[in-house]
């Protein structure tokens, strides 16, 4: 015969409990979810409309424009948050502070044209956040630093 322990649990996942006591314990385990992370884009495109990348360079801090110029000068090419920093007289966590500014603004201001007009990952390998810039978007930010 079964032994049984009395396992407390919240009436409301009392459900859940049963759903799972439900499954033939034979069966092959179902796949777990696809992990999303905060923020995740999914399926969002990038900006590429030129008056917004234009007006977020244009409304962005000195920093934050050193930056964007900064990738922009280096289409193309995964520029680490360190390296940035150095060029722009920034260190690392001041940079990502700066990204996190940049980030809020994006997301009240221009959310609705797609993702922020350039890339960014993280280099598992070297334990840090790279950033790009595609062509297109850096001719954008080259024309808006001739008007400055």
């Amino acid at each position: 015969m079964p032994e049984f322990i009395m396992v407390p649990v919240p009436s409301e996942r009392v459900m859940e409990v049963y759903a799972i006591l439900g499954r033939d314990s034979n069966a092959p385990p179902e796949p777990e979810p696809a992990a999303t992370f905060p923020g995740d884009p999914g399926d969002v495109p990038r900006a590429t409309d030129p008056g917004i990348i234009a007006r977020a360079y244009r409304e962005s801090s000195e920093k934050m424009k050193a930056f964007l110029d900064h990738l922009a000068d280096r289409p193309d090419e995964w520029i680490s948050t360190e390296d940035a920093g150095n060029a722009i007289g920034y260190h690392w966590n001041q940079v990502a502070g700066m990204l996190g500014a940049f980030g809020r603004r994006w997301d009240h201001r221009y959310k609705d044209a797609g993702r922020w007009f350039f890339a960014n990952k993280w280099d598992h390998i070297e334990n840090h956040q790279d950033y790009r810039m595609s062509p297109e978007a850096a001719a954008i930010i080259k024309e808006e630093r001739k008007k400055r």
